[in-house]
């Protein structure tokens, strides 16, 4: 891979949907992140946008505690390139793995909340705050990076609902597609919470949560309170109570009244009070801190470009000859500086800090960057997904592909009991599902996996259909599951005509009526009696085939049929 004005890519990370290296900016000799984005942008149209969406984040890179963009480009392959500050120290997430204090996370948490006030004032909403989100310098200093990478995974992925977000930090309305300065709240209290608990707020320690689960969690409970991981019922109340209220009216109106209530804590806990960051335009005089006597508020000063004056480029005039003997001094102490390292390297042998075959270090870490030449490309969910249910047991899935590229598309439903549903795939836009009776409300979820093993997210929220009740008739086979010869079947009906007869029908799982191979291996009709139900039992032997059976009633009456299922099981 190759991008202009970038030498000695080396990997740094990889996410959903973007892969960070870290380069040399040859022009300026400096260390540069670069976030190259795993889908092209092909058409005019969304280059536009990109460059829209980067030039709105370089407007907030004044900000200390948000990180500098200093450019875009694209590789040769045709991904777009963002090329940002490096920071040394990794992400708050690497960070919290060795552990933070209570007083760190509150610092951390005040700063970030500075730069996301920063943003909304400039009506730029982040979208995807979380720990992996927030970098920190090579001075521990935060800042928060990826503003707009969201939106314009959104725009790609053709779909608003919740692309580009990650769930686990996603306020309830966001789910919804409301994104709003609320949501970004929500988020960072949410990765606050990440990073003092240890997990994140809906996790359960040991399980890997379905999508569906995650989102009924997200939408129906509270996580833990902080006390169980050892914090104070104060911070407990600020960030999982009210910073994490699942109605936004609920929560701190702003990102600037959530750092109020955070720096309200430091003050609470003897903690140093972390300087409130708040931009002011230069042309303001006066320049009042925000609330009038807080003395512990930094004011940032917003600059207006304007055309260099005479005075400024007076200043760039030759120096005065006064003031040369201060430049001579300061030559003759660099000329002493550079003898001394001279005759350092002199003294010993020549020898440099580089390891040799003869450095108890290990010499084998190869430095020549090796970049994977099958670059990978993001997957998107499936869009528009929609059930319909037939005549014949089963119920037709179909949806839009978003992705240019060949992906195949798992279906899995996630609402029987026990272990999860095996898999079922396809290349194409549709699939049917079989053996789903009419008295069963089938819930699914989707994702889409790439030819190098990419997978994305699972669709925003299951899919369900609802049961057939209320059509007539509906019918189930009880026990739905037995060991041959161990039970009677029986079913369980209503809407049938009373004191008229039904049809019933019996096939394997190859289709066949059982009838039709076994003689009279259960009664072909059944009464409907007074009350709307069928008497009607079925008994299997003990030598029935193991297996999935079908069972059709049909009204003589009206056609009219209902379907269910049952399963003889090995014991």
């Amino acid at each position: 891979m190759y991008i202009d004005g970038l030498s000695e890519l080396t990997p740094e990370g990889s996410g959903g949907f973007s892969q960070v290296f870290r380069a040399i900016q040859t022009r300026y000799d400096r260390v540069v992140a670069a976030k190259v984005l795993k889908f092209r942008l092909d058409a005019q149209a969304d280059r536009e946008r990109f460059e829209s969406e980067c030039r709105a984040m370089g407007q907030l890179s004044d900000h200390p505690h948000i990180v500098p963009l200093y450019s875009t480009n694209y590789t040769d392959e045709g991904f777009p390139v963002i090329v940002m500050q490096f920071f040394a120290g990794g992400t708050l997430a690497d960070r919290a793995r060795r552990g933070l204090s209570e007083a760190e996370v509150l610092d951390i948490g005040v700063k970030i909340a500075s730069a996301l006030h920063g943003a909304h004032d400039r009506g730029v909403i982040h979208r995807d705050v979380k720990p992996q989100n927030v970098l920190l310098s090579r001075f521990g200093e935060p800042a928060l990076t990826d503003f707009g990478i969201s939106a314009i995974v959104a725009r790609k992925a053709g779909s608003g609902r919740s692309t580009g977000i990650t769930l686990a930090y996603a306020a309830p309305e966001a789910l919804d597609g409301e994104v709003t300065a609320l949501t970004d709240v929500y988020s960072l209290a949410a990765t606050l919470y990440t990073v003092l608990a240890g997990q994140r707020p809906f996790d359960e320690p040991g399980t890997k949560l379905k999508t569906n689960d995650l989102v009924r969690r997200i939408l129906h409970e509270e996580p833990p309170p902080l006390q169980t991981f050892g914090c104070s019922s104060d911070l407990d109340s600020v960030i999982r109570t009210v910073g994490m209220a699942k109605d936004p009216t609920r929560r701190p109106q702003s990102a600037r009244e959530f750092g109020d209530l955070l720096r309200g804590l430091q003050r609470k806990a003897g903690y140093d009070v972390t300087p409130w960051i708040e931009a002011r335009d230069l042309t303001d005089a006066s320049l009042p801190t925000v609330d009038g006597s807080d003395e512990s508020i930094t004011i940032v000063r917003r600059h207006k470009l304007v055309p260099p004056s005479q005075e400024d480029i007076a200043s760039t005039a030759p120096v005065p000859a006064g003031s040369r003997p201060r430049q001579l001094v300061a030559l003759a102490l660099a000329v002493v500086v550079i003898g001394g390292l001279l005759l350092a390297i002199l003294l010993s042998g020549g020898r440099s800090d580089t390891p040799t075959a003869d450095d108890d270090l290990d010499t084998g870490v190869d430095t020549v960057p090796t970049l994977d030449p099958l670059f990978e490309r993001a997957v998107f969910a499936p869009t528009d997904v929609t059930l319909e249910r037939t005549d014949n047991g089963s119920v037709i899935v179909r949806w839009l592909d978003p992705n240019e590229s060949p992906v195949t598309f798992e279906v899995q439903r996630v609402d029987v009991e026990g272990a999860d549903a095996p898999l079922v795939t396809t290349q194409g836009t549709s699939i049917e599902l079989d053996q789903i009776g009419d008295t069963e409300a089938p819930c699914i979820t989707m994702r889409a996996l790439g030819e190098l093993g990419q997978q994305s997210p699972d669709i925003a929220a299951p899919m369900c259909l609802p049961a057939k009740l209320g059509d007539a008739p509906v019918m189930a086979v009880v026990p739905s599951a037995c060991e041959p010869g161990a039970c009677d079947f029986r079913l369980d009906a209503s809407g049938y005509l009373a004191g008229t007869t039904v049809v019933v029908v019996v096939e394997n799982g190859d289709g066949v009526d059982l009838n039709s191979l076994f003689g009279e291996a259960y009664p072909p009709r059944a009464a409907v009696l007074e009350n709307g139900v069928i008497d009607w039992r079925f008994s299997p032997g003990s030598s029935a085939p193991t297996g999935t059976y079908k069972v059709t009633v049909i009204d003589e009456q009206t056609g009219s049929s209902s379907i269910s299922f049952f399963d003889l099981i090995d014991s």
